[in-house]
């Protein structure tokens, strides 16, 4: 009987030094995982001042111009379905909201059927002011507002929680852009979002922003314009947090991964 309960005490006390020898290994582990994931994080993810040299708000190298510059010379196009406010000065009769329709006309009093695809708000009021001037009025002063932009898309990618292509309806900015994909996600870096638009010529100029800045009201909310890309960067900080909270949930109840 006592050979029998000190062979009990040995298998209890092996299984308990089995059991903090475990343990131990774990926390060993768990600390090189550490130690690598912090050696890793610092190996690629470089310095906010060595990747984005720019100041907020600001164009890279691919283009000179400033944003207000650049939205200037590549104003929205009207495309099918959109609805535009067109307003004559002291002619009331000739002011009107219209629909362009599939094939991109608008039909207007006097001036018929006219084809405005593609054109850009200034030179379409140039336009209708031409057409006004040559038979009816001296002097037509036209004024084209776009109330609704239905045929144009912008692209939101990276660290958003539904990247896709989403339409651009009526004047839209770059958080309700984001938005749109449902916001950013957990590891989005809100000092990181960048913003590519074409500006002829096979170029784009990159503008970068700051979401918290924006949310504070320090910088105001940039309007977003047909084909802008938005990549929001991911923060190689978040990440590593994120996954040193998924290694720790692991070892602490590895069961629950399986």
């Amino acid at each position: 009987m006592m050979t029998t309960n000190r062979n009990r005490f040995a298998d209890t006390g092996l299984r308990m030094s089995s059991r903090k020898r475990l343990s131990k290994g774990c926390r060993r582990i768990l600390c090189f995982l550490i130690i690598g994931l912090l050696a890793a994080c610092g190996a690629s993810t470089p310095s906010r001042e060595a990747t984005s040299p720019l100041p907020e708000s600001t164009t890279s190298t691919h283009s000179s111009l400033s944003p207000q510059a650049v939205e200037e010379k590549n104003g929205y196009r009207i495309g099918p379905s959109d609805l535009l406010q067109i307003d004559v000065f002291q002619v009331p009769e000739l002011s009107r909201a219209v629909r362009v329709s599939a094939e991109g006309v608008i039909s207007l009093p006097l001036i018929g059927a006219i084809q405005v695809n593609n054109l850009t708000s200034q030179e379409l009021e140039d336009l209708l002011g031409k057409r006004l001037r040559e038979k009816y009025l001296q002097d037509p002063q036209v004024s084209v507002f776009i109330e609704e932009y239905v045929s144009q898309r912008v692209t939101v990618e990276g660290a958003v929680e539904k990247p896709g292509i989403y339409p651009i309806q009526g004047r839209t900015t770059l958080l309700q852009a984001l938005a749109s994909a449902e916001g950013v996600n957990k590891v989005a870096d809100l000092e990181g979002i960048k913003l590519f638009r074409p500006t002829g010529n096979n170029t784009k100029q990159i503008l970068y922003y700051n979401i918290e800045a924006i949310r504070e009201g320090v910088v105001p909310d940039p309007k977003i314009y047909a084909d802008d890309i938005i990549v929001v960067e991911e923060s190689g900080t978040k990440v590593f947090f994120d996954e040193l909270s998924n290694y720790v949930r692991f070892f602490a109840n590895p069961f629950i991964f399986f």
